[in-house]
């Protein structure tokens, strides 16, 4: 007889932009030296932070060489977010129309 194993998978995932803006703040490097450092424009890292634009695996890279954080790390969180992005926007929109319908 087999053990059932309940398996923990948040309802969330936290933005590679959100743990990016923090380390740029931790490190006290602007977007636009980060986005120097990383050899590309400072548009493409502004969307990242706001979940606009993928973090890559050639951004991932480069994310590691700056920041020290393992590119296996921001591609996990990318994947990660990705996948729990449409649910969480589901999820937003659902509250949002309870709330519509509740007339508040």
């Amino acid at each position: 007889m087999g053990v059932n194993l309940m398996r923990y998978e948040p309802d969330y995932a936290v933005s590679p932009g959100d743990i990016l803006q923090e380390r740029l703040e931790a490190m006290g490097m602007s977007q636009a030296e980060f986005a120097k450092k990383c050899q590309t424009s400072q548009q493409v890292i502004n969307q990242i932070i706001h979940g606009r634009h993928s973090v890559t695996p050639e951004i991932a890279i480069r994310f590691e060489e700056i920041t020290g954080v393992s590119a296996n790390i921001w591609s996990n969180l990318e994947a990660s977010y990705r996948l729990h992005a449409p649910g969480q926007a589901k999820g937003r929109r659902t509250k949002q129309d309870r709330s519509d319908h509740q007339g508040g």
